[in-house]
Order: C-alpha cells, then sequence, then structure tokens
C-alpha cells in the first residue's frame, strides 16, 4: 500500500507524518482505489455493507447492479462498483490508482467533474494526458519512481516522456 514505498522528505496526512502512522490509523484517513482487487463471490451491495459505505452518491449509476454478484460483473462495471465505494467514504482523502481503466468516456468525465468540484481531497495517477490537463492544474510528474517536477509545462514533460505536450493540444 501507500507506505509501502521507501520515500525522501516529509508526507504528512493530517499533520502526521505518514511514517509514522501504521497502516489501520492510515486507513481511517484515506480510503483508496487500487489496482488490483479481487473480486469476491458476493452482491454489490453485500461489498457495500462490508466497506461500511452507503450508496448516497450515485455517480456511478450502480443502483441496477446492487444485486449482481462481484465476481460476475464486467471489468468496467467492477470499477464503477470499487468508485462507489470510494466516493461514498467517509474519509477526506481518496488516493486512486488509475481510475478511469475499465470505464467508458461518460463515466471517465462524470467522475472528473465529480473529483474537480469535490471537497474531498483526491490524490491520482492518471496517464490520460489529455484528460489530465482538461480537468486539473496541479501535477507531479514522476519518472523511474522517483517524482521528477511539481510542474507540467514542456521541458518538463519532454524529459519524462521523451514528447511534446504540443501533442495533446495543450
Amino acid at each position: 500500500m501507500l507506505k509501502q514505498i521507501d520515500y525522501e522528505g516529509s508526507v504528512k496526512i493530517y499533520s502526521k507524518e505518514l511514517k509514522n502512522i501504521s497502516q489501520e490509523e492510515l486507513i481511517k484517513y484515506c480510503s483508496f482505489l487500487l489496482q488490483v482487487e479481487y473480486q469476491p463471490d458476493i452482491t454489490v451491495k453485500t461489498y457495500l455493507k462490508l466497506s461500511g459505505v452507503k450508496l448516497e452518491i450515485d455517480l456511478m449509476e450502480i443502483k441496477e447492479l446492487l444485486n449482481r454478484k462481484m465476481n460476475e460483473l464486467s471489468a468496467g462495471e467492477f470499477q464503477r462498483v470499487r468508485l462507489s465505494r470510494v466516493i461514498n467514504s467517509t474519509q477526506k482523502i481518496s488516493i486512486l490508482d488509475e481510475p478511469l481503466s475499465h470505464l467508458d468516456p461518460y463515466f471517465q468525465i462524470r467522475l472528473l467533474q465529480y473529483i474537480k468540484n469535490s471537497e474531498k481531497t483526491f490524490i491520482l495517477t492518471i496517464h490520460d494526458i489529455f484528460l489530465a490537463t482538461k480537468f486539473f492544474s496541479n501535477f507531479i510528474l514522476m519518472k523511474d519512481g522517483k517524482i521528477y517536477a511539481r510542474t507540467l509545462n514542456e521541458e518538463n514533460f519532454k524529459q519524462v516522456f521523451n514528447l511534446s505536450l504540443e501533442i495533446f493540444g495543450t
């Protein structure tokens, strides 16, 4: 999870140094959407209940999926359910690893609009530069697992990806 990667410097969550926060305490502060998640043989409704989540915001339109089993969902439906868990969590910080994967453009845009306008804090990895630049203004560029730059500009982008930002119309 988040604490498994060594880092230098300081990373603080609610004024507490990340290195000093236990995994149990970290999940009190943050909700997570990780790349790999087991698809259990339980209904979507049970999955949400076990996660301690009530479906108050149905941004990902999963009401019709509540009685379906998680392991019978398509990849896109599964991602929408997982995102619904994060969106409806009570934590004020959400860390999302590639949240757009398997989503149709309709749900990608709904999610990005929600994140942009939310009062929650979202930290996400996104490889779709076009969408990233259309919705967000704060970026961290990484290269070889290390932070390369905290500014998205032509020079930094070219150094990290060996491509011009012009390709994406930015």
